[in-house]
Protein backbone atom coordinates (compact mmCIF):
# COMPACT_ATOMS: atom_id res chain seq x y z
CA UNK A 1 0.00 0.00 0.00
CA UNK A 2 1.40 3.65 -0.65
CA UNK A 3 0.65 6.66 0.32
CA UNK A 4 1.79 9.79 -1.84
CA UNK A 5 2.06 13.29 -0.58
CA UNK A 6 2.27 16.88 -1.05
CA UNK A 7 3.96 18.90 1.74
CA UNK A 8 4.53 22.37 1.73
CA UNK A 9 7.85 22.94 3.08
CA UNK A 10 10.90 21.34 4.77
CA UNK A 11 9.96 21.71 8.12
CA UNK A 12 6.41 19.77 7.77
CA UNK A 13 8.50 16.94 5.60
CA UNK A 14 11.10 16.36 8.18
CA UNK A 15 8.26 16.32 10.94
CA UNK A 16 6.13 13.55 8.83
CA UNK A 17 9.78 11.66 8.22
CA UNK A 18 10.33 11.80 12.34
CA UNK A 19 7.05 10.58 13.10
CA UNK A 20 7.28 7.81 11.19
CA UNK A 21 10.56 6.83 11.55
CA UNK A 22 9.46 6.69 15.83
CA UNK A 23 6.51 4.88 14.80
CA UNK A 24 7.00 1.46 15.25
CA UNK A 25 3.54 0.02 15.01
CA UNK A 26 3.38 0.83 11.48
CA UNK A 27 4.35 -1.74 8.87
CA UNK A 28 6.67 0.38 6.46
CA UNK A 29 8.58 -0.60 3.78
CA UNK A 30 10.47 2.85 2.85
CA UNK A 31 10.11 6.03 2.59
CA UNK A 32 10.71 8.39 -0.62
CA UNK A 33 11.09 12.29 -0.12
CA UNK A 34 11.57 14.59 -3.77
CA UNK A 35 11.94 18.17 -3.39
CA UNK A 36 9.98 20.34 -6.17
CA UNK A 37 9.67 23.43 -6.75
CA UNK A 38 7.44 25.26 -4.00
CA UNK A 39 6.99 22.08 -2.30
CA UNK A 40 7.95 18.02 -1.61
CA UNK A 41 6.47 14.96 -2.74
CA UNK A 42 6.40 12.12 0.12
CA UNK A 43 6.04 8.44 -0.22
CA UNK A 44 5.16 6.43 2.05
CA UNK A 45 5.24 2.34 1.08
CA UNK A 46 4.14 -0.10 3.55
CA UNK A 47 4.97 -3.63 4.18
CA UNK A 48 1.12 -4.85 5.10
CA UNK A 49 -2.26 -3.22 4.89
CA UNK A 50 -2.79 -1.02 7.87
CA UNK A 51 -5.85 -2.05 10.41
CA UNK A 52 -8.65 0.44 10.11
CA UNK A 53 -7.35 2.33 13.10
CA UNK A 54 -3.94 2.52 12.22
CA UNK A 55 -5.01 3.69 8.63
CA UNK A 56 -7.74 6.36 10.25
CA UNK A 57 -5.29 7.80 12.19
CA UNK A 58 -2.17 8.01 9.40
CA UNK A 59 -4.08 9.54 7.41
CA UNK A 60 -5.83 12.00 9.85
CA UNK A 61 -1.77 13.09 10.99
CA UNK A 62 -0.55 13.48 7.31
CA UNK A 63 -4.21 15.23 5.74
CA UNK A 64 -3.05 17.54 8.65
CA UNK A 65 0.25 18.43 7.51
CA UNK A 66 -0.11 17.71 3.42
CA UNK A 67 -2.40 17.16 0.61
CA UNK A 68 -2.63 13.83 -1.22
CA UNK A 69 -0.79 14.03 -4.44
CA UNK A 70 -1.20 12.99 -7.87
CA UNK A 71 1.87 12.35 -9.88
CA UNK A 72 2.89 13.57 -12.96
CA UNK A 73 4.79 10.66 -15.13
CA UNK A 74 8.59 12.31 -14.42
CA UNK A 75 7.78 11.91 -10.49
CA UNK A 76 6.14 8.42 -10.90
CA UNK A 77 9.49 7.24 -12.94
CA UNK A 78 11.78 8.95 -10.47
CA UNK A 79 10.02 7.67 -7.71
CA UNK A 80 10.18 4.10 -9.32
CA UNK A 81 13.93 4.63 -10.09
CA UNK A 82 14.44 5.34 -5.76
CA UNK A 83 12.34 1.91 -5.12
CA UNK A 84 13.90 -0.07 -7.18
CA UNK A 85 17.82 1.03 -5.81
CA UNK A 86 19.05 3.79 -8.27
CA UNK A 87 21.60 6.01 -7.21
CA UNK A 88 20.31 8.81 -5.93
CA UNK A 89 22.66 10.93 -7.88
CA UNK A 90 21.53 9.33 -10.87
CA UNK A 91 17.70 9.61 -10.33
CA UNK A 92 18.11 13.31 -9.95
CA UNK A 93 20.05 14.25 -12.66
CA UNK A 94 17.77 11.95 -14.75
CA UNK A 95 14.51 13.60 -13.32
CA UNK A 96 15.68 16.77 -12.20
Amino acid sequence: MDYLYYLANASLTLRVVEHLHQNTTLPISFISVIHQIGGWVVRVKLDASLTAQQAGDFCAYINELGIPFKASLPVKMALWSLETGQSLIEVRQRYQ
